[in-house]
């Protein structure tokens, strides 16, 4: 839930100054003009401007947020209001939402987790022209297994409709297939500004009838490191692109809907793309 946005993306005074998280490096370095995951025109207004603006969080997203702040204790806000049916009732997702804060809860003891820092904003220097940022989900000690106990540890809560969806960017049952760029800024993030190396796990929770839940410790290494390192790279390459040539707009239905922007897009749509069966 980062919220913290940058102030400027473009040339100044000669140099190129840049504040990037996990989750625009993942969408820049992994972006294909022929199968565009994003709309540039959006991301240079909500990321790279003098006027920031944040994203309308889709349903699954609020889910998220609402998790996070019943589990973790946080200040609550119009983001996280649970949103009620016509009758005045919570749904069926939401009533489980609920029920899985509370089961993180009663972990907590199970893990032996003592959280040290709630939120917490992380950003140091990358380079003279790169701030690289990111806020932690908490920072706590941590049970492993009977052996092994982490008097700190990096924990990440997670979200999902179901921990054993085999598809999609959020396919727990095949976590190897992944993008883990969080989880390696994360670690980085940590090291830079703490000189620590921290372990990183994440629980992950779902809000399926079944209710399941899953512990992954996620292993970062000097290998993970460099393709970080590298998605970095590939980031401040296409910035420098869309800088150069154009922060064009890229119109689709459903990203169009939760655009921040969409009130003043003349590229906004409503039309749905066709698919022939």
């Amino acid at each position: 839930m980062e919220t913290d946005k940058p102030d400027t993306g473009v040339f100044d005074n000669g140099k190129f100054k840049l504040r990037l998280n996990q989750t625009i490096i993942k969408a820049l370095s992994n972006f294909n003009m022929a199968e565009p995951s994003f709309c540039p025109s959006q991301v240079r207004q909500c990321n790279f401007s003098d006027s920031p603006c944040e994203s309308i969080p889709t349903d699954a997203m609020r889910k998220g947020i609402v998790f996070e702040t019943l589990a973790l204790d946080l200040p609550e806000s119009e983001r996280s209001t649970i949103p009620l049916l016509k009758n005045g009732n919570v749904s069926a997702d939401y009533e489980r939402v609920i029920k899985q804060a509370a089961k993180f809860k009663e972990m907590k003891k199970e893990h032996e987790i003592m959280i040290y820092e709630r939120q917490q904003l992380i950003e140091v220097p990358y380079s003279d022209e790169i701030t690289i940022f990111g806020t932690l989900d908490f920072v706590s000690t941590f049970r492993e297994n009977e052996t092994t106990f982490h008097p700190k540890a990096i924990v990440d809560l997670k979200l999902t409709g179901n921990v054993f969806n085999t598809f999609g960017d959020f396919s727990w049952a095949f976590p190897f297939n992944m993008d883990h760029t969080q989880a390696f800024m994360y670690t980085m993030l940590y090291k830079m500004a703490f000189n620590e190396d921290l372990p990183f796990f994440y629980m992950v929770y779902d809000y399926s009838p079944s209710m399941n839940m899953k512990i992954f410790k996620k292993k970062v290494g000097s290998m993970e490191i460099a393709q970080l390192h590298e998605s970095i790279r590939k980031s401040v390459e296409k910035i420098r692109y869309f800088d150069e040539n154009g922060w064009i707009e890229i119109p689709e239905y459903k990203r169009c809907q939760t655009c921040p922007v969409n009130s003043t897009c003349a590229s906004f749509t409503n039309k749905q793309k066709i698919e022939i069966i």
